[in-house]
């Protein structure tokens, strides 16, 4: 985190919307993780601070928090029937596509500020949408959309040179997982970026192929013949020890 401010606020807006920060914590770790993100990029701290310490903080909360949307989600009771169904698929949506940012960007930190970016933008578009595979679609459209408008979120260049690290990793111990990822990760910017995406959801990440096509917008036979073809390129760029650990 970038600031000092989300350990002190968030659980105190939390508590005010009579949500249990801890609780939370243990049933949705990523949205609390998305909830963190938010309150570190938010530049309205001042008011928030104001409106806590004055005790309206629930009145207003939605003019000004960045999180107004997943804490309204968290905090919707079972009877509000249809806006409950679409609050209860956005929340299910998050940890897709944290997967989905993450196999974009190639590291946690940058995969967290798309995902709340995205849910920024994409929540108030969903509308009356009731089923989870078209929230799940729309937001994961939507997130593929601000990744390919901005550079900030691209995987990292591939480095230069042949096969990673042919005449390091041939000594590698065959007991030795962290170096085997790390030259998955070295070669990984090599293949297309779809090829990319499929391997590190489906092999990275443990979606299923159903789970990943929805939020890559792809059928999942399109899916899994994209694994078989990034996979087929690894085994061409790593050495036989360090395909020999992954």
């Amino acid at each position: 985190m970038r600031t000092s401010h989300v350990a002190e606020l968030l659980p105190r807006m939390m508590r005010e919307l009579g949500l249990d920060p801890a609780s939370v914590g243990l049933a949705h770790p990523e949205v609390f993780i998305a909830l963190q993100v938010a309150c570190d990029l938010c530049e309205d701290v001042g008011q928030c601070r104001r409106s806590l310490r004055e005790g309206v903080a629930h009145q207003g909360y939605e003019l000004f928090c960045l999180n107004a949307p997943l804490l309204k989600a968290l905090g919707a009771a079972p009877g509000e029937s249809q806006r409950y169904r679409l609050r209860k698929a956005i929340l299910a949506t998050v940890p897709k596509l944290r997967a989905l940012a993450l196999s974009i960007c190639g590291n946690i930190d940058d995969a967290d500020d798309l995902v709340q970016e995205t849910l920024t933008r994409g929540i108030a578009n969903l509308g009356v949408l009731e089923d989870e595979g078209d929230v799940v679609r729309s937001l994961s459209a939507t997130l593929r959309r601000v990744a390919h408008s901005e550079q900030k979120f691209a995987w990292p260049a591939a480095p230069h040179g042949d096969a990673y690290g042919m005449e390091q990793d041939e000594a590698v111990s065959q007991h030795d997982p962290a170096t085997a990822m790390e030259a998955l990760r070295r070669v990984l910017p090599r293949l297309p970026a779809d090829e990319r995406v499929a391997l590190m959801l489906l092999l990275g990440q443990g979606l299923s192929p159903e789970d990943a096509a929805d939020v890559v917008g792809a059928s999942a036979e399109e899916l899994e013949q994209r694994t078989e073809r990034g996979l087929a390129k690894l085994a061409t760029l790593l050495s036989p020890a360090a395909r020999a650990l992954i």
